[in-house]
């Protein structure tokens, strides 16, 4: 378990009695001038948060610290305080929001090993916890949620519907039948993420394992057994490869 320095303890401090008033007064305004007050001696103004499909009344703040600051460590206890001073319950669902895909994937990783501190402080915070990716919230049993604190963790473009290039391409593919053709010859659709590639998971290497990757890496171990054998190619030969199920030249295809 990591010591929380005093710093951070003063933040989540302030953090807890912003939510315990918050929770008592159902004014966020009031409770984060009264708390800012306390803190620098002058009451800070507070800035609401406008988005459709969110309530004008949800607390919005945000927990300034050092870089280096233990972020991470600050969101687990973070979570708890939300639960128990906020919504005073046992359990919730917890929007875990990170900007790329490669740090979801070290954070989920995170969250999920019993054995990691963060997962720990995550524990301590809230209780028993189940950490899922978007794509397996959907799969959620309401048993699972019912019975315990589910933190969802998700990139903030996943919400972001403005640019729909991705999904136009993967609408032609299912309407033309292309995705049936992969499917049926065993393959798995997945969506685009880290997890393969630096061998975490969604189709990590056995053993005896082939792969064909467009990546920039292909050093022993790295995705997946130190015996499997990947090989770097172009996009354009890694889909060929994938049509013929073996290495293949795909100049015939263009």
């Amino acid at each position: 378990m990591i010591a929380l320095k005093d710093y951070q303890e003063r933040v989540l401090e302030s953090l807890r009695e912003f939510f315990r008033l918050t929770a008592r007064n159902q004014n966020p305004e009031s409770a984060f001038r009264e708390v800012t007050q306390r803190v620098f001696q002058t009451a800070q103004p507070y800035i609401t948060v406008a988005m459709a499909g969110l309530d004008p009344g949800m607390p919005y703040v945000c927990l300034r610290v050092p870089t280096g600051g233990g972020k991470t460590l600050l969101a687990c206890y973070a979570a708890g305080l939300a639960i128990s001073q906020l919504l005073r319950a046992e359990r919730a669902v917890v929007l875990w929001l990170v900007p790329s895909n490669t740090i979801l994937n070290q954070t989920a990783d995170a969250l999920r090993d019993p054995r990691h501190p963060y997962r720990r402080a995550l524990e301590l915070a809230c209780g028993a916890v189940e950490v899922v990716t978007i794509e397996e919230a959907l799969r959620l049993s309401r048993a699972t949620v019912e019975g315990q604190t589910v933190v969802i963790v998700a990139t903030i473009q996943s919400f972001r519907v403005e640019d729909t290039t991705g999904r136009k391409v993967y609408e032609r593919a299912m309407d033309e039948g292309i995705l049936q053709v992969f499917i049926k010859a065993g393959a798995n659709i997945e969506s685009s993420n880290c997890g393969p590639c630096f061998g975490s998971h969604m189709g990590v290497l056995s053993r005896r394992g082939r792969m064909i990757s467009s990546s920039n890496r292909n050093y022993k171990g790295r995705m997946g057994s130190g015996d499997a054998r990947i090989f770097l190619a172009s996009p354009v030969t890694v889909a060929a490869s994938a049509i013929e199920g073996r290495l293949a030249d795909p100049r015939k295809y263009l």
